[in-house]
């Protein structure tokens, strides 16, 4: 799909400040896990908090994860798993990026179905 704009050389600049970080319990409890992935059950509570943001003038604007496993959680540790000689996102990482990208399109005025891309972020702590 090609957009066209009128302006030359645009820089896209997007900022977000993060207030709250919200931890599903039903995610926690009921997620399907592997050595390689995770599978996300459906949260039943996700309108409900979603209308609370709203109303706090608040949105979605992405989702976290780790892969830091503890080394000695007597000294506080964690064994790193990632780096340039490995790899910085799996591939299950990388489709579960784009799914939620996918559920949230940016809307665009200018695109032929009033959609181009996402502003979701994918942000991985390790």
């Amino acid at each position: 799909m090609e957009i066209k704009f009128p302006q030359k050389n645009i820089i896209v600049l997007l900022l977000s400040i993060s207030y709250v970080l919200f931890q599903s319990q039903v995610l926690i409890c009921c997620q399907e896990s592997t050595r390689d992935s995770v599978k996300l059950q459906p949260d039943e509570r996700e309108s409900l908090v979603d209308h609370i943001a709203s109303e706090l003038g608040l949105k979605k604007v992405g989702w976290i994860f780790t892969d830091l496993i503890a080394e000695d959680l007597q000294k506080g540790t964690v064994k790193y798993l990632r780096n340039a000689t490995s790899y910085f996102l799996s591939a299950e990482e990388c489709i579960m990026a784009g799914y939620f990208q996918n559920q949230h399109p940016n809307p665009c005025r200018l695109s032929p179905d009033g959609y181009f891309g996402s502003k979701i972020v994918t942000v991985c702590v390790t």
